[in-house]
């Protein structure tokens, strides 16, 4: 997985038991390429395409996916940027292995053009939208602490935008899978600490993906709505 220093409901017509929510608690492109500087591309570079994901059905655990895309908030799901020795994402710009290398078109963008059954959908950090970032389960047995997963702006400090973020095993799921620890809204540098312990998102091992869901809960353009996501939690790869 990438490793750095930084889930009520679902909205797909595939799991009804969830009901996605904006809101919680305060604990804890068929075509790449950039666009005035605001749109990062589709695959794992600055420029290039990809055949895109699908809508509905589960998720096929690559490219860009959604539950529906007609739903209210829209859930979008995507890849991590880079490779495994990453140790950021940076959203919305760099997903599904853009290149966070210092001074990438993609790490300046605030928009991010997504091909999703073959329509091109405009995925930014924003109310109404919620991004979906897949964490595969790295099946480590250690106890205590495992680390985190938090946001922050380019130099890790504060996003000043108010944020919530949920660590599920469901995309758009802003709950945490029920677990108090594994959500937290903040407008600082939001995160997720994970472990065994009882101050921690506690993990389930047996699955094999998790999702970062984040949802931003104010109005937010340009520059302020680039977050950077430090991926420092052995649970994952």
């Amino acid at each position: 997985m990438s490793a750095f220093s930084v889930s009520a409901g679902v909205v797909t017509a595939t799991v009804t038991a969830c009901t996605p929510a904006l809101t919680g608690g305060e604990t804890g492109g068929e075509t790449g390429g950039e666009t005035g500087g605001e749109t990062g591309g589709e695959t794992g570079g600055e420029t290039g395409g990809e055949t895109g994901g699908g809508v509905g059905g589960g998720d096929p655990g690559s490219v860009s996916w959604s539950p529906d895309l007609s739903a209210t908030p829209r859930v979008v799901v995507v890849g991590q940027s880079g490779g495994a020795t990453d140790a950021v994402t940076v959203v919305p710009g760099c997903v599904n292995g853009g290149s966070t290398a210092n001074g990438s078109a993609c790490s300046k963008a605030s928009e991010y053009s997504a091909n999703i059954n073959g329509t091109v959908v405009k995925v930014a950090m924003t109310q109404g939208q919620i991004l979906s970032i897949r964490y595969p389960v790295s099946g480590v047995t250690s106890t205590g602490g495992t680390g985190s997963l938090k946001l922050a702006n380019s130099v890790g400090g504060a996003i000043g935008i108010d944020t919530l973020i949920s660590l599920s095993t469901i995309p758009g799921d802003m709950t945490g899978n029920g677990q108090r620890r594994c959500t937290n809204r903040s407008t600082l540098t939001p995160s997720v600490s994970t472990g065994t312990s009882t101050f921690s998102c506690k993990v389930d091992r047996t699955q094999s993906m998790y999702y970062l869901n984040i949802a931003v809960q104010q109005a937010c353009s340009g520059s302020n709505c680039v977050f950077y996501v430090a991926e420092g939690s052995s649970e994952f790869r």
